[in-house]
């Protein structure tokens, strides 16, 4: 059975969010920082961070990014190496090793290789100056391998907190940002090492001699009142004939106030409403759930016949949505197949 999902977070926690649902009405869920980034190596850019985290340092000489982008892959796309597809372009990029006797990515990367030190990536963006009244998130879809993160001149995270190819972060940067005015992201990334999970190739297809570092997923600001929501997820869970399936719905509830905010989670799916009291501390994550033997959650019935849609594949399934709500006001989020959290910022 293919089910297609909808998580719904509100927040109506009185006047003093009034802005901040107005600007998520107003202004795009997420601001995507793709385009104009600039990248160099740490043993050529000799600047601190806090200096290359500052609007308008000079990034002379550096090399142009858009991202997503190895720092490899970005070097190609700029013309500084030649295409490694052709030929046998590839053994001619510094630091290359082509030993078929040792794994690449299960060793040191060579002396004299220009990855063995780090490099850094940066770029510029404008901040509306409604953000100044929001809470505002930083959010790395995937760095590799380690990191350090600074905005604005302010080290926001270091490379103890920041590993792992595969892993995501976020981290709340109203603070360090400067609304209305241009502010400055510098992420200086280390390549993974010999022990570290990354991106590892075969032996038919060498491992490139960055080992892939770089900023290899999405890079996005979104902002959220003083309640969001984050990983939203709705499981299922069969019966012996296959016909039924039994749902779990569970999501974080984040407050990030230095007050108490209290309300009334709700669940509906197919119609049917269930909900339960939640208050959460200042600066409280709380993990909620929905189960269908503790709330009753009614099952969903096998809907491929009437729902299937020939295009796509995908069964259109029920309507499931959560609710959080203390008082007047309102902030919405919302996910499609309970995987992603994209904030709607409807204001009521």
């Amino acid at each position: 059975m293919s089910r297609r999902c909808c998580l719904v977070l509100t927040l109506a926690a009185g006047s003093l969010l009034t802005g901040r649902a107005a600007f998520a009405a107003d202004g795009p869920s997420k601001i995507f920082l793709h385009k104009d980034w600039q990248i160099q190596s740490s043993c050529e850019a000799k600047a601190s961070g806090a200096e290359i985290s500052t609007a308008g340092f000079d990034a002379k000489g550096w090399h142009h990014a858009d991202i997503p982008a190895t720092v490899v892959g970005a070097l190609v796309t700029d013309k500084t190496y030649p295409d490694p597809d052709y030929g046998t372009n590839l053994r001619s990029f510094p630091g290359f090793n082509d030993d078929p006797q040792h794994f690449f990515s299960n060793l040191d990367m060579p002396k004299g290789s220009p990855f063995r030190c780090a490099w850094w990536f940066r770029t510029e963006l404008s901040v509306p100056a409604e953000a100044e009244h929001k809470t505002n998130w930083l959010d790395f879809l995937g760095i590799n391998y380690r990191a350090n993160v600074w905005i604005n001149g302010q080290k926001i995270a270091d490379a103890n907190e920041v590993a792992g190819t595969f892993a995501t972060f976020e981290f709340n940067v109203s603070k360090a940002l400067h609304p209305g005015k241009t502010s400055a992201l510098a992420v200086e990334i280390f390549a993974p090492g010999k022990n570290d999970l990354g991106i590892t190739w075969v032996d038919w297809n060498p491992t490139p001699p960055d080992k892939d570092m770089g900023i290899w997923k999405d890079v996005f600001l979104r902002s959220s009142g003083d309640v969001s929501l984050r990983n939203p997820f709705v499981s299922s869970k069969l019966d012996a004939d296959y016909k039924n399936a039994a749902l779990s719905i569970s999501a974080d509830l984040r407050n990030v106030s230095n007050h108490v905010v209290s309300g009334v989670l709700r669940a509906e799916v197919d119609g049917k409403q269930v909900s339960q009291q939640v208050s959460l501390n200042a600066g409280e994550t709380q993990a909620v759930s929905f189960a269908p033997d503790r709330q009753g959650l009614p099952p969903v019935q096998d809907q491929r016949a009437q729902d299937f849609d020939s295009r796509s594949g995908v069964g259109a399934g029920p309507l499931v949505a959560m609710v959080f709500q203390a008082r007047r006001r309102r902030f919405e989020l919302r996910s499609r197949h309970g995987l992603e959290h994209d904030p709607i910022g409807r204001a009521h």
